[in-house]
């Protein structure tokens, strides 16, 4: 996590997994803090996680002005984001997604998002032992 959120300016890059209704943290890298305690559900109706779910990935550099989503969403706090879904194999029910995300505005390069991308899949059975 640490080496893929150094090549960004992300202050987060997280692992989550879809429990029910909603994305459970797995584990998140923050690159101010040397450990950090993330136990929060957040419900699967906040709009990242529906665009992702959807679309298979979400970026949003701005989301106060993003109009796909609505500042009353449960990570209204989140001002910008990059995630990728987390699949067994295409068709397959997802199973989580890897994601930069931070509360300042952040672009990224698309370099970067096919990163990303590419990383994802290796997750994977990360996500499966920790469940």
């Amino acid at each position: 996590m640490a080496m893929l959120n150094h090549r960004t300016d992300y202050r987060y890059t997280g692992l989550f997994n879809l429990r029910g209704a909603g994305m459970c943290p797995t584990v998140v890298f923050d690159r101010t803090a040397d450990s950090r305690t993330w136990h929060r559900l957040v419900p699967l109706r906040a709009s990242i996680w529906r665009h992702m779910l959807r679309q298979g990935e979400f970026t949003t550099s701005c989301a106060s002005e993003d109009s796909r989503l609505s500042r009353s969403d449960p990570l209204n706090s989140l001002e910008s984001c990059c995630g990728s879904l987390l699949q067994p194999n295409a068709g397959a029910l997802p199973c989580g997604v890897l994601i930069h995300f931070d509360v300042q505005r952040r672009s990224i390069d698309p370099g970067e998002v096919s990163m990303l991308r590419r990383t994802a899949p290796l997750f994977l059975t990360y996500l499966a032992l920790s469940e």
